[in-house]
């Protein structure tokens, strides 16, 4: 080709046409040398710019014939997107110009693509064989392979994406796992968030940080060699959870802790049983880390280490308020709702509080009973001779359900009810007795039953988020899951007593036809009867401007100490002193309202003075320590149950709860005659029980547990 080049003639001006005449008697083509298939195939390989110019230029080139197999073979060489030409040469054998619709402008369309793309391809191969020779080698490309990051978390405010992330690998060989001196540098920036983590082995220092500015603080901690990094423990803010001011570093079987750890949210990053750290992956925008993870690996066979009591994934997920739940207590995934945050927005920016009924048998054994608000925001735990553990934000109008663990009851299953956000929950213990808190409407909500994912696992508690979803909102429950721990022996899981609160009634007893009020419900209690009373709380009455749902319901409470709740009283009458205070009332608190009917036009029996009189004691209706039996029962109902009163054997009269302006329904009777000598109200004898139905729903409103709305006679059978 040089000598090619040198021969070639140049265009000369006239003054030199004869300098030119004999430099072209001289040109020789040093292509005609050349044997036809050797230039046939140089003529194949030349780009689409070159290939004219050089035929032109060769007489050897201009003078070879070219077969159609050679422009079929060069078009799919250099126009490889020209797949209809190429399809059509080969089924006829010619290079002929299909017959398509706007043929020259979708080609050059596809051509200019098709080029781009090849450029980008050419781009992509450089990439990767620059990335290639970076990879580590070894120990580290081993690690590389078998790395993985099993929660990649939200640790600081605006939640970025995954994609956005970095990993650095921070050991380079196994044996720096626990055989090196290494030291351990946290970096904060000027508000006190975590700006990096940097581990420095043998001077090489890698790290994961955002830029390093003014302001920014670091501490430093050094591990000796037979030391080595299991998991980090952060501190976070609250209400909005983000690392600061704190971090502790598990180093073989202590905890070590570098800044302030007065902040009293937790997050557990560590690794998993049988695995190693070797990294971590980051999401870091400016001067702040807004999403980590742990690299581990799993642990090689030449190097032994002690194996570490672990938390189990699921509760390492989640920032939890005041202390990590045990190793041996693990967390059920929780539930959200369909009006609340997303699951990996509740696991990054929600605060998890657990209340442990037990994580231990000796626990379990000291475990007496749960608690929870009417408004389905408090509970509490109970054991003995200690204070009750606590959860949420409302300690009032609660109901209690005890469990025996000191005699060996047991709660075995757990059911949570969710519907917009958690509503409902009912606890079930191996003796058939169960417990229905908040509003599990069969309607409203979707119930998930957990009796723990093996038969060798006991119900260890609860636990939930409490938020504001922006900051006028109240406090709401945003989430709700169940904890579990180990059992020795297999739990007995008894069938569920149906609706009924704790339990139903004997066998032999039987519910008359008569329902007075409705029969909807999703909780059934019964009053026994046949049992001393010692007294009936909640026995409240709602002046007429008052809805009979706003009053809650009562609890009867037996001479034995055991009780009987028909829904929940509420305490907002206990602060008005007078008339002129009920106008302060928060009225249908905690309660949505639907299309209906907002007034049942029932008239009350009580002035809204009364009213006050009777309710602001919490209208209660004390029998004495010795108690009494319950001999009549007055009832009032229309589509509901409006108004009940009770009378004792020795002649004492409750207060009358609800409205009890209109003509009595009903009188239930434990005698053979008739309580009262009015012709025209049904009398009901030889009663032993009351069936009350129990539902949250009531014409216009809807309120947040249950409410009696309806009863029967239970009659026995002899």
């Amino acid at each position: 080709m040089v000598d090619y080049a040198a021969a070639m003639p140049l265009l000369q001006s006239r003054s030199d046409a004869n300098v030119a005449e004999p430099l072209s008697r001289t040109f020789h083509d040093p292509f005609s040398n050349l044997p036809p298939e050797i230039l046939n195939e140089i003529l194949l390989t030349l780009p689409m710019l070159i290939f004219t110019p050089f035929r032109t230029a060769s007489p050897a080139a201009r003078r070879l014939q070219l077969a159609p197999s050679f422009w079929r073979k060069r078009i799919e060489t250099h126009m490889p997107w020209s797949w209809e030409v190429i399809a059509h040469a080969a089924q006829t054998g010619r290079i002929t110009k299909p017959k398509v619709t706007n043929y020259l402008l979708g080609f050059a369309n596809r051509r200019r693509i098709y080029n781009v793309c090849q450029g980008l391809g050419r781009r992509y191969i450089q990439l990767e064989n620059e990335i290639q020779s970076t990879l580590p080698k070894g120990d580290a490309a081993q690690m590389l392979q078998s790395a993985k990051c099993m929660h990649f978390v939200g640790v600081s405010n605006p939640t970025i994406p995954e994609f956005n992330s970095v990993t650095k690998f921070m050991l380079p060989q196994w044996s720096d796992i626990a055989t090196e001196r290494k030291t351990l540098e946290i970096s904060w920036n000027s508000s006190g968030n975590l700006a990096g983590i940097a581990l420095t082995i043998r001077g090489v220092r890698s790290a994961i940080e955002g830029d390093v500015k003014a302001g920014i603080s670091t501490d430093t901690l050094v591990i000796e060699e037979g030391d080595w990094i299991d998991g980090f423990l952060f501190f976070m803010t609250s209400p909005e959870p983000k690392i600061q001011w704190g971090v502790g570093q598990d180093a073989a079987l202590t905890c070590r802790y570098v800044g302030s750890t007065s902040e009293t949210c937790l997050r557990l990053m560590a690794v998993d049983n049988g695995n190693v750290f070797v990294g971590l992956k980051a999401v870091v925008i400016k001067d702040a880390v807004v999403r980590l993870g742990i690299l581990e690996c799993p642990l090689p066979s030449s190097i032994d280490l002690p194996s570490l009591p672990k938390v189990d994934a699921a509760t390492r997920r989640m920032v939890w308020k005041n202390a990590i739940p045990p190793p041996d207590v693990h967390a059920i995934p929780f539930h959200v709702g369909y009006n609340n945050y997303g699951t990996e927005a509740t696991e990054n920016n929600q605060i998890m509080h657990p209340l442990i009924f037990g994580a231990s048998e000796d626990q379990l054994s000291a475990f007496t009973g749960l608690a929870v608000s009417a408004d389905f925001l408090g509970f509490f735990a109970y054991h003995n001779n200690a204070e009750p553990s606590f959860i949420g934000v409302s300690k009032g109008n609660l109901k209690y359900f005890p469990v025996d663990g000191p005699g060996g009851e047991r709660i075995v299953k757990v059911s949570l009810g969710i519907g917009s956000g958690p509503v409902g929950l009912k606890v079930l213990t191996d003796r058939g007795r169960q417990g229905i808190f908040g509003m599990l409407r069969s309607g409203s909500c979707t119930v998930f039953d957990y009796t723990g994912p093996t038969t060798n696992n006991n119900i260890a508690g609860i636990y939930g988020s409490f938020e504001r979803r922006n900051p006028q909102a109240s406090i709401r429950l945003t989430c709700l899951g169940a904890l579990y721990s180990p059992s020795i022996d297999p739990p007995t899981i008894p069938a569920t007593p149906e609706a009924w609160d704790p339990s139903p009634p004997p066998a032999h007893w039987r519910s008359e036809e008569s329902i007075y009020g409705s029969n909807e419900h999703y909780a059934l209690c019964y009053l026994d009867l046949t049992k001393p009373i010692a007294k009936i709380s909640g026995l409240l009455a709602a002046p007429d401007e008052y809805h009979i749902i706003e009053l809650g319901g009562f609890v009867i409470t037996y001479v034995d100490g055991s009780t009987c709740y028909l829904g929940t009283p509420t305490d907002l009458w206990a602060g008005i002193k007078d008339v002129a205070a009920v106008s302060a009332l928060q009225r249908h608190k905690n309660m949505s309202s639907s299309f209906g009917q907002a007034d049942e036009g029932l008239t009350s029996h009580v002035t809204t003075a009364e009213a006050v009189e009777q309710n602001r004691d919490g209208a209660c209706w004390d029998l004495g320590p010795s108690g009494d039996l319950i001999s009549s029962v007055t009832v009032w109902a229309g589509k509901y149950l409006n108004g009940i009163q009770f009378h004792s054997a020795d002649g004492r009269v409750s207060p009358r709860w609800g409205k009890c302006g209109q003509r009595e329904a009903a009188v239930i009777t434990t005698g053979a005659t008739a309580a009262t000598s009015e012709p025209n109200i049904p009398t009901h004898i030889n009663a032993v029980g009351v069936k009350f139905y129990l539902e949250s729903h009531r014409d216009h409103y809807n309120a947040p547990d249950a409410r009696p709305v309806g009863l029967q006679v239970l009659m026995a059978d002899v």
